[in-house]
Order: C-alpha cells, then structure tokens, then sequence
C-alpha cells in the first residue's frame, strides 16, 4: 500500500517575534515494513539553516534555525510519501528471559538499567487490579495478555476528539472511562510498566477508518518483548499495529514525541492551526 501524507502546521503571532531554534519530527522512523519513498519539508520564513538529526532515542529530527528577521507566522508543511508491506503483526517468538514473578515481569540484569527510563511510573492500585484480573482472564500467556487488554481497553473506554499536547493522567483516564488516542496510550502505558513491562509512547500517522476520527495523527504504545523487540499496541483500536501505522517518534515521556517543539523571543500571544490529510496511492 503507497499512502500519501500531508502535514500543514501554522502558528500565528500576535504581535512580531524572534524565533529560537526549532526541533521538528515529522521524517517516518526505519520499519522493516516502510520504504520511504519521498520526504520534503516546506517551511516559511525560509530557515536560515536546516540540519537532519538523531536523538538519543533513534528519532531522526530536524533542526531549525532561523534568521535574526521578525516574524509573525511559522509555517510548516511536510510532504511524505510512504510503501507499507503487510506483516503478520504476531508472527514473533518471545525469548525465555522475561518472567513473570510475583505479579510482575523483570527483565535480565544487563537490559534493567537502560530500561530504567520506560519502566518509571506512579502506583495506582485500582489501575493495577485492573490489569491482574486481565492478566487471569488471559491464562497469563503474554501475547493473548496483550491482545485481551487492548481489547478490553477499546471496548471499555470512549475514544474522544480531545486538543491537548499532553495526556490525561493516567488514574484520571483510567476513572472517566474516556481518553483520547494520547490518554488511552499513556494509560496503557502505565498500566503496562505496572508489571514490569517496558513500554514507550509512539506519535505517527495511521491509516485506520475504523475510528471516526483522530486516526490520521495518532499515537499509540510499543511495549519490548524479549527476543521480539518493539511490539505495537494500538488501544484506541484495540489491535496489534500493522502496516497502516506510521511512526514517526517514539519516547519514554509523551512530551519527546512532539511535531513541532521550539520558543521565540516575544511577549505575543500565539495561536495554532494543524492538519492531517491522508490519501491512498495504491492499496
């Protein structure tokens, strides 16, 4: 399947500002299952300089430096262009060294420190009974585990349309019974980390008319897996990722995984306008 992605991002200013640097992710990450087939990135003002980087976490990002001319709009458009090849999102094999041990999974000695970052989280006890009984339902093989929580994820909470940057606390979702794409990831999230499963938040794009909305940008969990790797969980869907999800940034903290993160020198006020259009090449 060939998709055809247009990102438009536009702040306005109040008044005329300075812009510092800017970070931008929008380049799709290396999946076995992407082939990028054009990227082009539009931005007015016309940057003084534009650098292609990696993060600390394997992002490729850009960064933005602009030149010393106020201005009072930034305008950014990215045009993507990507093959997707169908997968089997569960043909994998689990490596024997994860194991569960008093209601927790624990990972070997010389993987625990680098995953200090994904396993972080905040105790809630009602979140955590949630997921036991869950984890009993599910006979406690991983992948049938995974695959019951999304699902009871999906079908247990409204998806709704919510602007926000950052998501909802977790209890906070977890008690409302609703979320949007961010809310539900970042509580599956913790839900996941509550037993010792490292997890990470995932900002993309994905081609998926089974939700009525918010599925163009979207986000989603992986979760690692021993002898796996990264593995996709999409609860707002309820389903395993697969060849119509496009990752674009992944991080331990929601808040790394922005398009567009950068300041400007100013009192004004700023407003924002974002756009995703999504269209099928070829299936």
């Amino acid at each position: 399947m060939e998709l055809e992605i247009y990102h438009k991002t536009n702040y306005t200013y109040e008044q005329p500002v300075h812009l510092e640097p800017h970070y931008l992710n929008f380049k799709p990450l290396t999946r076995k299952y992407i082939e990028l087939l054009d990227f082009d990135l539009q931005i007015d003002p016309t940057p003084a300089n534009i650098f292609e980087l990696i993060d600390a976490e394997g992002n490729t990002y850009h960064q933005v430096w602009a030149d010393d001319k106020a201005t009072r709009k930034l305008d950014i458009e990215a045009k993507i262009v990507v093959r997707t090849t169908s997968f089997n999102p569960f043909d994998f094999l689990l490596d024997p060294e994860i194991k569960p041990s008093d209601g927790k999974y624990y990972y070997s000695p010389r993987r625990k420190e680098f995953l200090e970052s994904f396993l972080s989280h905040r105790e809630y006890p009602s979140i955590k009974q949630y997921v036991d009984k869950v984890r009993v339902q599910s006979e406690e093989t991983m992948v049938s585990f995974l695959a019951l929580l999304i699902q009871s994820v999906y079908n247990g909470w409204e998806h709704v349309k919510r602007e926000n940057e950052h998501p909802l606390d977790a209890r906070q979702c977890f008690k409302e019974k609703k979320g949007s794409c961010k809310d539900l990831s970042w509580m599956v999230i913790v839900m996941l980390r509550g037993i010792g499963l490292a997890t990470r938040f995932v900002s993309g794009y994905a081609y998926n008319p089974q939700l009525d909305f918010g599925h163009e940008l979207h986000a989603w969990v992986e979760v690692l897996l021993p002898g796996s790797g990264w593995i996709g969980l999409d609860p707002s869907a309820g389903l395993f990722t697969n060849d119509h999800y496009v990752p674009v940034a992944t991080s331990f903290d929601p808040s790394l995984t922005m398009p567009v993160d950068g300041t400007f020198l100013g009192n004004a006020s700023s407003s924002l306008e974002a756009s995703v259009d999504i269209t099928v090449i070829k299936k």
